[in-house]
């Protein structure tokens, strides 16, 4: 329904008079500035022949302006004062620009206060001021914004360095204990009056690790309370709350009753203290919650912002991670003393079958050798066969027996080594004559290379033992009439070096690794030629044990290369 412009049938009278006036006027009432009248000269300045009953001032103009002028009439209404001559801007794209004023008025007999609009073209002066008036706010609010973001920088390093400094103290110790005292120390950052830490234990129980107070007279008092009350699987906040949804959890109203209160008697003392809003933040490995920090603040004013919530979460990481590497260290810790006494355990009963073992076998050649002498009668040539098999295998048994004496005795640590000046050629030259047997049963030829005159300060028996177990490993792994070659040289400075090589059939490379770990036996032929796997383990502990180290390089069907290096003993010391 059209508003009316004014009574028609009398010119004379006001409204008439009004709606035919030079100046735009229009009328409005209530909050939402509804039209109520509206003169030709207003109509006109806006484009429309008639206007549309209940429509709002904002509806008659373009977006921006519509929004001033509405900023204008609640500030009239507000402060019940007339606005003369404010800028409004251009009401449509290629228009002038406008200026208001506006007054408060009765727009009705009933006393319904309303507000009276006159719009007219700007002046020069008028854009001219309000420029510079707008000017001026934009940089008032654009220093409010830089004093804001400045504020809210200095408080996000503030909580940075909080973060990193924790971080830093967290990962200070491995020990249990240690970690969880640090987390008690630091759970309470700038956010909170006081906090409360409670972990789950193995068994799944809760276990309140620490109640702390940014006031150290109240620290007594929580230190003593702390032994009172007891979390349980019905609390509102907590580990109870974190099992069921691990996500923050705030709360803002009645964080007493939350925290149980009315429940203990013993409480009261938190009461006094002060409980204002309650947060609470998951303590988590991966996704399983094993704790909690509620954060309390103690008065109902002091509440959590983002930025708090932010900050609390990254502490319980940093908490969550120092304790599960601590959990992890001690269950490894754990676990190395279980596979430590496993190990102690296998060694004695091995070190205990060999010495047992050693009394038949030694029997068993006793009598090989009084049967082989005739002691008891004649005995045939297929017996004296017969005997020298039954020597060579109780011979075999006692070089296995041996090396499981010799790797349990190098692997206790009770062996005692005498640094001496070793000529390497002259260990290898008696180490060869050890061997001379099974070289010459097999043809094989052997090379002597390099510095003869290398010298190592290492102990005279280990070095010898070493070699006889890196020659003879070449020597099993040769083809008949192959060659062996031993290569000494001065590494650098201090480091000499001996390395046997062979041109057996190699051994592949995903088995390199293998060759010195105890009982494995890396080449597809080692059932073949015997052993049980130790002398290379034995030779590489001998080795490190007197500073040296034993390295391998092999290619299948090409043949290894064995180097030991020790320290250097050069012949002017």
């Amino acid at each position: 329904m059209p508003i009316p412009n004014g009574r028609r049938d009398s010119p004379e009278s006001a409204p008439g008079l009004l709606d035919h006036a030079p100046a735009a006027f229009a009328v409005t009432e209530g909050k939402g500035h509804t039209v109520i009248y509206a003169n030709a000269s207003f109509r006109a300045v806006n484009g429309l022949r008639e206007l549309t009953a209940g429509c709002g001032i904002a509806d008659l103009f373009e977006y921006s302006a519509g929004i001033r002028v509405v900023e204008l009439m609640d500030r009239a209404a507000r402060e019940g004062s007339a606005l003369q001559r404010q800028l409004v801007g251009r009401l449509h794209t290629d228009g002038p620009a406008w200026s208001c004023s506006i007054w408060r008025v009765n727009s009705r007999d009933n006393g319904v206060p309303g507000l009276v609009i006159e719009l007219s073209v700007a002046t020069h002066g008028e854009r001219t001021v309000s420029l510079q008036r707008e000017v001026a706010e934009r940089l008032v609010l654009s220093v409010l914004r830089e004093t804001d973001a400045t504020v809210e920088a200095e408080e996000s390093s503030e909580r940075s360095v909080y973060l990193a400094d924790a971080g830093h103290r967290l990962a200070e110790s491995l020990d249990t204990d240690i970690t969880r005292q640090n987390v008690a120390a630091l759970s309470l950052p700038p956010l909170a009056d006081w906090c409360i830490v409670d972990l789950i234990e193995p068994d799944e129980s809760i276990r309140r690790l620490t109640i702390v107070h940014r006031d150290p007279h109240q620290q007594a008092h929580l230190d003593r309370l702390i032994t009172q009350w007891a979390p349980t699987e019905d609390d509102d906040f907590g580990v109870p709350r974190m099992r069921v949804n691990a996500e923050p959890l705030l709360i803002m109203e009645n964080a007493a009753a939350a925290l149980g209160t009315e429940r203990h008697e013993t409480l009261q003392a938190l009461q006094d203290l002060g409980i204002g809003p309650l947060l609470t933040v998951p303590l988590m490995a991966g996704k399983k919650v094993f704790g909690a920090i509620t954060f309390v603040g103690a008065t109902r004013e002091r509440g959590f912002s983002n930025d708090d919530i932010e900050l609390a979460e990254g502490l319980a990481a940093r908490s969550s991670v120092a304790l599960e590497n601590a959990r992890l260290y001690a269950a490894a810790l754990l676990l190395k003393d279980k596979a430590e006494d496993a190990a102690k355990s296998a060694t004695k009963f091995i070190a205990t079958l060999s010495h047992e073992l050693r009394t038949p076998i030694n029997a068993i050649f006793g009598y090989v050798e009084l049967m082989t002498r005739e002691i008891h009668g004649p005995v045939t040539a297929e017996q004296r066969t017969d005997l020298e098999r039954i020597g060579t295998n109780q011979r075999h048994l006692m070089v296995l027996i041996n090396e499981l004496l010799n790797y349990i005795r190098v692997g206790s640590g009770r062996v005692v080594y005498d640094k001496v000046p070793v000529p390497l050629a002259d260990s290898a030259n008696r180490a060869l004559q050890v061997l001379e047997l099974p070289l010459g049963e097999k043809n094989l030829s052997c090379v002597i290379l390099g510095e003869h005159a290398a010298t190592a300060c290492a102990d005279e028996h280990a070095i010898h033992q070493i070699l006889v177990n890196l020659l003879s490993n070449a020597i099993k792994f040769t083809d008949m009439g192959g060659e062996i070659t031993l290569l000494f040289d001065y590494t650098d400075a201090t480091t000499v070096s001996v390395s046997v090589s062979d041109n057996g059939r190699g051994i592949p490379s995903d088995k390199l690794d293998l060759v010195f770990e105890p009982f494995v036996q890396a080449r597809h032929d080692d059932a073949v030629h015997g052993g049980i796997g130790l002398g290379l383990p034995i030779s590489r502990e001998l080795a490190r044990a007197m500073d040296g180290d034993l390295t391998v390089e092999s290619s299948a069907g090409v043949g290894s290369t064995f180097t030991l290096t020790l320290p250097a003993e050069h012949p002017s010391h």
